[in-house]
């Protein structure tokens, strides 16, 4: 499959205007950081592993919920320090 320009890197919907960046939500970013965890865990082995391959199920199953929003997560974090 070939990049499409203006279109999500993952599911290949078209991109609103509004949006930066290379996917159209929060699933397809983490489909896409599952993907090269999975591919990293299988070349250096660590795949046999069945705590790995357990973590490598999670991940595809929150990117498939719509996935995790870490970058909330971080912003929730600073905004509490900063207003303790």
């Amino acid at each position: 499959m070939l990049f499409t320009p203006d279109a999500c890197a993952n599911c290949d919907t078209a991109l609103a205007i509004d949006v930066r960046g290379l996917f159209c939500a929060t699933g397809c970013r983490e489909t896409a950081k599952a993907i090269r965890y999975a591919r990293a865990a299988l070349r250096d082995g660590r795949l046999d592993d069945p705590e790995v391959m357990r973590a490598v199920d999670a991940k595809f199953v929150w990117a498939r919920m719509g996935g995790y929003d870490t970058r909330e997560e971080q912003l929730s974090i600073v905004v509490d320090q900063f207003a303790s």
